[in-house]
């Protein structure tokens, strides 16, 4: 089975009222059918949060990760040095490039209600020009390995 890491704050909880996202709620379900899910939270107390995904139907997921660095990237880093990870859920779009440079499947969960214009949109002009790259890179290295044959 694939494993996913998803984060609460921002994509099952609204980071504004604690409230749970019910998109995310569906989303979380949904995974939840084909991931192992690892959650990913922020330094918080471990015996509040378990309570609070208790009660709020949250109660799929393997395993909650909890952030002892500085950075999300460097929580993420730290989880895929000891296990494999398939999908990486995630609200903050300035991470979209960096997984994508780490070779890690992203899928970023933004909802307006929660960031308004806060979140900061990623040039997708320029992932969508190293997306093509690699894509490029890669065919041309197949070829050369077809013609090698």
């Amino acid at each position: 089975m694939r494993h996913a890491l998803v984060v609460v704050d921002g994509v099952l909880r609204d980071v504004v009222t604690g409230q749970p996202d019910e998109l995310g709620r569906e989303l979380y379900q949904a995974l939840a059918t084909v991931y192992r899910i690892t959650l990913i939270a922020d330094r918080q107390k471990k015996d509040l949060l378990d309570k609070w995904l208790f009660r709020e139907g949250f109660d799929k997921h393997l395993a909650i990760d909890f952030n002892r660095y500085d950075d999300r990237l460097t929580q993420i880093r730290m989880i895929r040095a000891s296990q494999v990870v398939d999908l990486v859920v995630v609200p903050e779009t300035d991470l979209v490039h960096d997984l994508y440079d780490m070779g890690v499947p992203v899928l970023v969960f933004v909802h307006p209600k929660h960031f308004g214009q806060a979140t900061r949109v990623p040039n997708w002009g320029e992932l969508t020009k190293r997306i093509e790259e690699d894509r490029l890179r890669r065919r041309r290295l197949l070829r050369e390995e077809i013609d090698g044959y």
